[in-house]
Parts: C-alpha cells; structure tokens; sequence
C-alpha cells in the first residue's frame, strides 16, 4: 500500500492539512494490482470530495 501511495504521487495528489487513513480489512494478501487499482480509487474519491466540500469528512468502504 505505501509503494503504491508514492508511485501515485500521493504527497502531491492532495491539498494539505488533511490527513487520511487507509486499513486494510482483509484475511488474504491481493495483488499488486488491485492494491494499487483501490488505492487510485480512494486517492481520486478524497480529492473530488475535498474540491466539492472541503469541510465535509470523506469515508468510503471499499
């Protein structure tokens, strides 16, 4: 999850002051692959939110 955060340019991909947590809830490792997919998802899901509403919390359950 780290490596996939920073190879998706996560410290420039939001606005500061924000912080974000993401847990992983499974009982098997998934692949690279899908790891990164979600984690593109999630990434591009907070932004959208945070240029909509930057007062309003994001969750999402995915």
């Amino acid at each position: 999850m780290r490596d996939s955060l920073r190879l998706n340019d996560f410290n420039g991909s939001l606005p500061g002051g924000y912080d974000i947590c993401i847990v992983y809830l499974g009982k098997e490792l998934p692949l690279y692959t899908q790891i990164d997919q979600k984690i593109v998802y999630v990434l591009e899901k907070i932004k959208r939110g945070i240029e909509k509403d930057p007062g309003i919390p994001i969750c999402d359950n995915h």
